[in-house]
């Protein structure tokens, strides 16, 4: 499920909410690991 990118994440990062970011992140996390 490697649904958000890491790059697309911090991108991402300016444009959601606090708590969308952290769920990014975490996605993103998931995904390398």
């Amino acid at each position: 499920k490697d649904k958000y990118s890491p790059q697309l994440c911090l991108e991402s990062s300016y444009l959601v909410s606090a708590l969308e970011n952290i769920s990014c992140i975490r996605e993103c996390l998931c995904a390398i690991t």
